[in-house]
């Protein structure tokens, strides 16, 4: 698995596993502060500077929300969704492949449980 891969795999988990999205930004951060180079080399322009403005808005995602209140730049969960679902349609428009059952999933949670 290539590190493109695994950057959007930890985006994937972040979407649909709730309960460890801190864990998978943190990853993703991690993996893409070690890889910036290589990442840089293996995607177009375009897909990089999407990577690149993420990582920098991940910075802010505090799952905490009594650690949140502490700075007005801080977000939760539901704006990190919004920007980890931005991010992935705009990596497939710059041509990237992006997984389909990665945005399927939180899609359904998010949705009210059939009667």
């Amino acid at each position: 698995m290539d590190t493109l891969e695994k950057l959007i795999g930890f985006l994937a988990k972040a979407l649909s596993d709730p309960l460890s999205r801190k864990e998978s930004v943190d990853e993703f951060l991690l993996c893409y502060l070690n890889n910036e180079l290589d990442i840089r080399r293996s995607i177009g322009q375009i897909a990089f500077d999407i990577l690149a403005e993420l990582a920098y808005d991940l910075n802010f995602f505090v799952a905490d929300p009594v650690v949140r209140m502490e700075d007005s730049d801080y977000y939760g969960d539901e704006r990190l969704v919004k920007e980890i679902k931005a991010a992935l349609r705009g990596l497939s428009q710059a041509g990237v492949a992006i997984p389909t059952d990665g945005e399927s999933k939180p899609d359904a949670q998010t949705e009210p449980p059939p009667n």
